[in-house]
């Protein structure tokens, strides 16, 4: 089933890795906003704030109604953001770590560390679920990168506790990712498998929806679960290696609706907005906000150019040769 209906518009999706960037949906059609890898994303209805977790510089970006800011940390290997009020969660894959940071004040505030060898849980997502902010991870494993062919049955969805006394959500999952609550309980992306899990009222996931692609970016709007398949890890299953999809499933059902074609080859996040009109808002904010910061980084090249120039004049005039 393949369609390009307006069931996908007003969709913004991240994209990581090669052809990685900020896409959004409209009209049946998928557009670039911009070319910067981007990981997970974070908007907050109620604020109007976007945070980006981009891969170049393992950039923390933060677009509010009047700019976009960019900020670096002692993060490495940035997977996720979670806005929450006046603080964005950050995941630390390099770190195996939660970290909380103040947008206000622009600092650290507090850091989970789950365990001292760099990468070995493959820390990735962030979500809710019954007020309780929750992480996925490839697996409890000893040595950096161990996971490497060893995720299968091995991952899970914890609860941010502290270190490994944290409660378990979900065990036995392979590769998981993205974790969005419903309004009875929540979806989560089992990757590996193509699969999504949902959890009811007993808050106990299960198999829900199998797809042909590694899963991950969730988003819901009116009934309807986006799911993203990414195309590049998922050659078993015979998808085009070189698209990406966004599939839209009946939430009550479980059944396919309709899926969409995407001009790059993975997903990370989805966020489905609720309108035309908000979507339109935050697009205008997005660009306004790159836009600044390229004129922002585009003065401060002057400004080293400036500076460069000056001083080999003056290197020029203290070897008696001409300034020009």
């Amino acid at each position: 089933m393949q369609t390009n209906g307006r069931i996908f518009d007003h969709l913004l999706l991240s994209a990581p890795n090669n052809m990685g960037g900020l896409y959004a949906c409209s009209n049946g059609r998928v557009r670039s906003l911009d070319d910067r890898p981007t990981c997970g994303i974070s908007w907050s209805p109620q604020s109007g704030l976007l945070a980006r977790a981009i891969q170049q510089r393992d950039a923390l970006s933060v677009t509010t109604p009047e700019d976009t800011r960019e900020y670096t940390g002692d993060w490495g290997d940035l997977h996720d953001v979670l806005l929450d009020g006046e603080d964005i969660y950050l995941v630390s894959t390099q770190h195996n770590a939660v970290i909380r940071w103040n947008i206000r004040e622009a600092v650290e505030i507090e850091r989970r560390v789950f365990a001292e060898q760099e990468d070995s849980w493959h820390l990735n997502c962030l979500g809710r679920l019954r007020g309780k902010l929750l992480f996925s991870a490839f697996g409890d494993f000893p040595v950096t990168r161990g996971y490497k062919d060893a995720t299968p049955q091995q991952g899970f969805l914890r609860e941010l506790g502290e270190g490994k006394a944290s409660r378990i959500w979900a065990d036995g999952l392979s590769q998981p990712h993205s974790i969005l609550e419903t309004v009875d309980g929540a979806v989560l992306c089992n990757s590996e498998t193509g699969e999504v899990w949902r959890a009811g009222r007993d808050d106990i996931f299960r198999p829900f929806v199998t797809l042909d692609g590694y899963t991950r970016g969730l988003a819901i709007r009116d009934g309807i679960l986006y799911v993203g398949l990414s195309a590049s890890r998922n050659a078993s299953f015979g998808q085009d290696p070189l698209r990406a999809q966004v599939v839209a499933i009946d939430l009550s059902e479980g059944q396919e609706i309709a899926r969409m074609s995407l001009p790059f080859t993975e997903v990370y996040g989805i966020i489905a907005l609720p309108d035309q009109t908000t979507f339109l808002t935050l697009l205008a904010q997005v660009l306004d906000g790159e836009r600044t910061r390229l004129l922002r980084q585009r003065n401060a090249l002057a400004e080293a150019l400036a500076m460069r120039t000056n001083e080999n004049v003056r290197l020029k005039i203290s070897l008696g040769l001409p300034a020009c």
